[in-house]
């Protein structure tokens, strides 16, 4: 780790330390999703109370950004988007180094996004807590080498004309460096689920084309009315922008400094930058750097940064205390841009140069090709993101989820409906008594064949001469209300007389269910038989109320001992 000192005390970092320990996300396309949280979300309350955010809090405002490795990749692709339209260097203000073609020879301790990629390993410290996202977003257009990329919290980028195939159970890749007809695969140190293929590539050009527009205009702006500076001393340059920030009161717009290219080049100058405001929702300083002679400019200072809250950056740090509100602007005319001296300290613009360095250098470095030969450390430029705030709002509105009320139908313990069930019940008590009706009557004719083996008595009791019966009535011929039943011979009075008759026909009435007609026919003849009847004449009763309430009487009787007889044979037979 550095610190704070001259870049000639520290050592440089091994960039194995920097590898992000945080988990990867996986998606499978390079566009993605959220917009961005407001890096600058930090309540104001906590900005005017301490005026500024520094390393003494590690980790402060990191909740509030936008954490690659828990983006899906559509909301990877909205923040890309919404950086691009909102940050003032567009979609390069998300990356550490962003040009057409990008050459390692150094450490870099940053995310790339270039067109033409040669490198060995790369990536941002994961201390590095004041950017604009916890994590990396890189992209390669075309790799033309690369050993592997640092940290786990990333996603890498391919464009579509990049080949790879997954390596050693996808913790590596292979990528093809040769062509189709000869391949030559190599592998690459990125984990399989860290790559997204993009369908067509990131305009790299087209995005500087878009930031020379704004350099020019920027360059064009005289400078900001408090500005003060002083540079006739190598040894203790300075420019101070206290007043020019008091006098901006509630603006957002930018603070302008104009500097001389001479007073950056020739002999080393130490220059002291004061009054730099360390909210992270302070306008952003654009230093316009004027007079570059040729096209060509080598950069030689000593710089010390002063903010506002009284906390300094006088060195290089790849994990720096304060916001980075610095953006060097050398203008479109600059063809070679070389940084020598001690460190730089702050963002570079030169669209249209090569940009090389011997020295580090903290912030984005943006230009048509790159190459590092000293070190670089990420360290966005922070504008205020006003309008990033607006889409936090949106957050509580969820709140109609008092629609809860839902529950209110517990009520449901209007389950009492079951007890209806109960009335049901008392419905199949009244079919008891059906068995006490003639129901069981229609029985016998499920069994026609037991009336055979049944032999119910007479309607007149008769015997022969010797005494002996013979044919009895069959069981089921009983006849209805007109005939005659037999009587018992309880209700026979003691004063019989025999009567002798030469030969009478008995016929019994035969009885259906189905109808209450009664048919007679000849069941059998009977000779000399002895007829007994009451001397009342009971036995063929035909008017008379004195013999009426006996023969009803009687023929219930003798239907009930029919029934009884009936049932009893029929038990018999099944048994």
């Amino acid at each position: 780790m550095q610190t704070d000192t001259d870049v000639s005390t520290q050592e440089k970092t091994d960039p194995e330390t920097s590898v992000n320990t945080e988990q990867p996300i996986q998606t499978e396309e390079a566009e993605s999703t959220t917009p961005v949280e407001d890096i600058n979300s930090k309540s104001e309350e906590n900005v005017s109370q301490n005026n500024n955010i520094n390393t003494s809090k590690e980790g402060t405002n990191k909740k509030d950004k936008p954490n690659i490795n828990e983006m899906t990749k559509e909301e990877l692709a909205d923040h890309i988007k919404d950086l691009a339209d909102k940050h003032p260097l567009g979609i390069a203000g998300i990356f550490h180094i962003f040009g057409n073609e990008v050459t390692q020879n150094g450490h870099i301790a940053g995310n790339i996004a270039a067109d033409k990629l040669s490198g060995t390993n790369f990536g941002t410290n994961s201390n590095a807590t004041n950017n604009l996202t916890n994590g990396d977003i890189h992209y390669v257009g075309n790799l033309n080498g690369l050993n592997k990329i640092d940290g786990d919290n990333k996603v890498v980028i391919f464009g579509p004309d990049i080949e790879y195939r997954s390596f050693e159970n996808d913790g590596a890749i292979e990528v093809n460096y040769g062509t189709a007809e000869k391949p030559d695969w190599r592998k690459v140190d990125i984990p399989y689920n860290h790559i997204v293929q993009a369908d067509q590539k990131i305009d790299i050009q087209g995005e500087l084309d878009k930031l020379s527009q704004k350099s020019d205009n920027w360059a064009s702006q005289a400078r900001t009315e408090g500005v003060k500076a002083d540079f006739n001393d190598l040894n203790n340059s300075w420019t101070d922008v206290s007043e020019a920030i008091k006098n901006a009161g509630d603006s957002k717009e930018p603070i302008y400094v104009t500097i001389d290219a001479a007073h950056l080049s020739g002999d080393k100058r130490n220059i002291t930058i004061k009054g730099i405001p360390a909210g992270a929702e302070a306008p952003m300083i654009i230093l316009n750097v004027i007079n570059i002679q040729g096209g060509d400019l080598t950069v030689q200072t000593h710089l010390v940064l002063e903010y506002a809250d009284g906390n300094n950056i006088g060195g290089s740090s790849e994990t720096p205390n304060q916001f980075n509100k610095l953006l060097w602007n050398f203008g479109t005319d600059v063809n070679k841009l070389h940084f020598a001296g001690d460190y730089h300290l702050g963002s570079v613009l030169a669209t249209n140069a090569h940009i090389t360095n011997a020295v580090n250098i903290d912030g984005n470095i943006i230009g048509n090709k790159v190459t590092v030969s000293g070190e670089t450390h990420r360290w966005d430029l922070t504008p205020p993101f006003v309008e990033f705030e607006e889409p936090e709002k949106p957050k509580p509105e969820p709140k109609p989820e008092p629609e809860k009320p839902k529950p209110e139908p517990k009520p449901e313990p209007e389950k009492p409906k079951p007890e209806p069930k109960p009335e049901p019940e008392p419905e199949p008590a009244p079919e008891n008594p059906t068995p006490d009706t003639p129901a069981p009557q229609p029985k016998p004719e499920e069994t026609p064949d037991n009336t055979e083996d049944f032999t119910p008595p007479l309607t007149v009791d008769v015997s022969d001469l010797d005494g002996t019966d013979e044919n009895e009535t069959p069981a089921g011929e009983e006849s209805t209300e007109e005939a005659i039943a037999p009587l018992p011979e309880n209700v026979i009075e003691k004063n019989q007389k025999e009567v002798t008759s030469s030969k009478f026909m008995v016929t019994p009435t035969a009885v259906t269910e189905k109808s209450s007609e009664t048919t007679t026919k000849p069941k059998a003849e009977v000779e000399n038989q002895n007829v007994t009847e009451t001397s009342k004449e009971v036995g063929l009763p035909e008017t008379g109320e004195d013999k009426t309430n006996l023969i009803t009487t009687g023929i219930v009787l003798a239907s009930i001992a029919a029934t009884i007889t009936a049932l009893g044979s029929f038990i018999n037979k099944k048994n």
